[in-house]
């Protein structure tokens, strides 16, 4: 049985979903699943049921191979686990089909592409880290209390105001005035 499966990122993309549904219904699939959802978004409950429905020599079919995944990596994962269970997957827009051995193939060499890419982004990101903190910087955002704020804010808390009305004054969050009371005990 061949299964079509269609996400556009908001309800303002109606017609392009219509026209995902069409090009399906096209290519032969007789149930159509679809979600109205950002491509970021984990929760995917048309593709979730689209992927329950299916059985082994199914074949799920798709418009663009990114309606399959948040990221590349994430894409080629569905791919495989899909692999696994003996359905083949068809995306029209590069002419992808598992079902064939150069369709196996060009998925295989994508993930090791992928992967390879995901490792040099944390080792480029370690370094930078690594960097940051040779010339005496630390990664990540800057401090929201810093010199005579700091004080202010525990010189409050120390003087019997909760650490919420101590937030709320400072236009801070409850974490950040117990992360400075920390710090100010010698808790870090």
């Amino acid at each position: 049985m061949k299964v079509g499966y269609a996400r556009v990122s908001t309800k303002g993309q109606q017609e392009s979903l219509e026209t995902q549904r069409e090009a399906l219904e096209a290519a032969g699939c007789q149930k159509v699943f679809h979600d109205v959802a950002s491509g970021v978004k984990a929760d995917r409950p048309g593709l979730t049921e689209a992927i329950g429905y299916l059985r082994p020599e199914d074949t799920l079919i798709v418009t663009r191979i990114d309606r399959l995944g948040r990221s590349m990596l994430d894409a080629l994962k569905t791919l495989l686990d899909l692999d696994e269970r003996g359905i083949r997957v068809q995306a029209q827009d590069v002419g992808l089909d598992t079902g064939t051995a150069m369709g196996k193939f060009v998925v295989h060499v994508n993930l090791a592409l992928a992967q390879m890419e995901r490792e040099q982004m944390i080792e480029r990101t370690r370094e930078g880290i690594a960097h940051a903190r040779k010339n005496g910087r630390l990664p990540g955002p800057k401090p929201k209390l810093t010199g005579d704020k700091k004080t202010a804010v525990i010189a409050a808390v120390n003087s019997g105001m909760s650490m919420t009305e101590v937030a709320r004054l400072y236009g801070v969050s409850r974490w950040t005035v117990q992360r400075a009371m920390n710090r100010d005990q010698g808790k870090s």
